[in-house]
């Protein structure tokens, strides 16, 4: 096969835009710092990188959703506290009642706070995160009436804080059922009957706030879990984004000696065109 002046051009002419394309790759993988930028700079590589993208957009995800739950959790614990504190409030009081006269003024006034008592704790009974009703069981109204009666839903919100890793992030409302029962019945013994009375509302306070203890303590554990969660995400993210740096990203002394070798190679087949086109016109003129 005869190779012709317009072929030996035409691949000289390749041969520089293949370097001169070379070149701008390296220059721009320098200016860069990546060695992938897109995917055909390295198909099997930008792949992994990709795979690792997904991991690590999971991961976000999971730490999004373990402060959402660090927060549920914590409002949870506040109230839970305040509760109990109300809870030994109206116990003292109780303690405190010793006249058998509904009409005596201590134990009048003791009502008048146990009935205080109540509302506050329908008030934190009702606490609200964002536009949910933390105790609501999947509710968005309030869950408890001015008495104490619980409304609300069974339902626990759970999050997902890792792969295969979910935590109910509250309780619903029934964890206040004995506190109820017991300030109800504190209640109803002040109002009539002997001292007697009042002084046996005075256990079911207690058990009650024994009830919402262990409930607090319950929900420690869980944000012991989560926190611990949060720590191996976070050493699995560490991995990744180290993982992935490493085939994403150029090693600056790599970059350049590219450029450089990119450079050579240019500057040959610049002579090599030179050489050719002149061979070719000496040609042509004879």
């Amino acid at each position: 096969m005869r190779i012709s002046d317009r072929m030996m051009q035409m691949n000289t002419m390749a041969g520089l835009r293949a370097n001169q394309n070379r070149l701008a790759e390296a220059q721009r993988h320098a200016t860069s710092g990546k060695r992938i930028e897109r995917v055909s700079d390295d198909p099997v590589d930008a792949a992994r990188a990709m795979r690792m993208q997904g991991q690590l957009n999971g991961i976000d995800q999971y730490r999004r959703n373990a402060i959402s739950a660090t927060t549920r959790m914590s409002t949870e614990t506040v109230v839970l506290k305040s509760a109990r504190d109300l809870l030994e409030r109206a116990r003292k009081l109780a303690i405190g009642v010793t006249s058998d006269d509904p009409n005596d003024p201590t134990r009048a006034a003791a009502l008048r706070e146990v009935s205080f008592i109540k509302q506050q704790m329908v008030s934190l009974a009702n606490t609200s995160v964002g536009d949910e009703r933390l105790f609501g069981g999947g509710d968005t109204a309030a869950p408890f009436q001015a008495n104490g009666v619980y409304n609300g839903g069974d339902f626990v919100h759970d999050v997902q804080i890792d792969d295969n890793v979910a935590v109910p992030t509250s309780h619903t409302g029934r964890i206040f059922d004995a506190t109820f029962a017991a300030i109800v019945n504190l209640e109803t013994a002040l109002t009539s009957g002997p001292a007697s009375n009042v002084s046996a509302a005075v256990k079911p306070l207690a058990d009650a706030a024994d009830g919402l203890l262990g409930v607090e303590t319950e929900t420690g554990a869980r944000q012991r879990q989560v926190d611990d969660t949060v720590k191996q995400i976070g050493s699995r993210q560490q991995l990744l984004l180290d993982r992935m740096q490493a085939i994403v990203e150029a090693d600056p002394a790599e970059s350049l000696l590219k450029v450089t070798a990119a450079t050579q190679s240019l500057e040959r087949a610049y002579a090599i065109t030179q050489k050719t086109m002149s061979l070719n016109l000496t040609n042509y003129l004879r």
